[in-house]
């Protein structure tokens, strides 16, 4: 049984069941850097509109901060798999969150986390101890606790673009190629 969940490990194994932990992965092909997109979003996400996602969305807009979302439940709907990397490319900053349907406290890594990397751009994402067992934290990509937290991450950032680039290439060297499906897979 492959999962992408570390926590899920040990309930396959209480099942008898012969767990592969291995993190989701990236496409090269579909998720790359679009450098000649204008970066069009202060801030974006690309996800499914559940949990506390909308809730937190909201407090950003409440604190002037310019965020676009695009996915299931969202004005702006969902958006082709081709389209998201463009996204990316034409965001300052791309929001990650962690969290697991509606499972409070449970955290996990997400394919976006590689995806977003590997189209080579920044992102600031919630914190999740899975992070830190693939990612160095600051310089590959961001993360977040707390909404107060994000906010201060967000004016910081903006108001810093070369190191928005820095971390995102940063980002980009950590996941190529070893990130890739095909040699997840391999």
């Amino acid at each position: 049984s492959w999962t992408s969940t570390e926590s899920a490990v040990k309930k396959i194994l209480v099942e008898g069941g012969n767990p592969i932990y291995m993190p989701e992965g990236a496409n090269p092909e579909i998720h790359k850097s679009y450098p000649n997109e204008k970066k069009v979003y202060p801030v974006s996400f690309v996800g499914a509109c559940y949990g506390d996602r909308p809730k937190i969305i909201q407090e950003l807009k409440r604190q002037g901060i310019d965020v676009h979302t695009f996915g299931r439940g969202w004005p702006n709907g969902e958006v082709p798999t081709k389209e998201i990397a463009k996204i990316y490319s034409m965001s300052m900053i791309n929001l990650g969150f962690s969290g697991v349907g509606n499972l409070d406290g449970v955290h996990c890594l997400k394919g976006r986390d590689f995806e977003v990397l590997m189209s080579k751009a920044f992102y600031l994402t919630e914190h999740s101890k899975e992070l830190e067992n693939h990612f160095d934290i600051g310089n590959e990509l961001v993360s977040w606790s707390c909404v107060d937290e994000l906010i201060t991450k967000i004016k910081q950032y903006l108001g810093n673009p070369k190191e928005i680039h820095l971390v995102a290439q940063n980002g980009r060297n950590a996941v190529f190629p070893s990130c890739t499906w095909e040699n997840r897979i391999r």
